[in-house]
């Protein structure tokens, strides 16, 4: 868009399409202001907490599929080297979830 891209890489459209779709609606009509607030506002905690947990699980899927669970979809166990959230950082994902306004959040 503002700089010739055509699009972009994001777990988190995997666990709420909807909002990465409004997203990119929102940069389809040029209001790249709004795109910038909402990514600035769900994207990026969700960016900090998978970059938390990156440095104990050795990879970027964990936290998505702890997520998948989360929401009563089925994520699975992480494959080795990977290690998966631990009770309290499923817990820790579970409250940015919910910060985030995810829908589909099970309690």
């Amino acid at each position: 868009h503002m700089l010739g891209g055509t699009g972009y890489i994001t777990h988190l459209a995997t666990l709420w399409p909807e909002h990465d779709l409004s997203v990119w609606k929102l940069l389809e009509a040029g209001d790249y202001s709004e795109a910038q607030q909402k990514i600035q506002s769900i994207n990026w905690p969700w960016l900090k907490f998978r970059g938390k947990m990156a440095s104990r699980t050795s990879g970027e899927s964990p936290p998505v599929k702890a997520a998948l669970d989360l929401l009563g979809r089925c994520g699975g166990p992480s494959r080795l080297p990977s290690r998966s959230l631990n009770s309290e950082e499923r817990e820790e994902l579970r409250q940015v979830l919910k910060g985030l306004g995810v829908p589909s959040l099970k309690t």
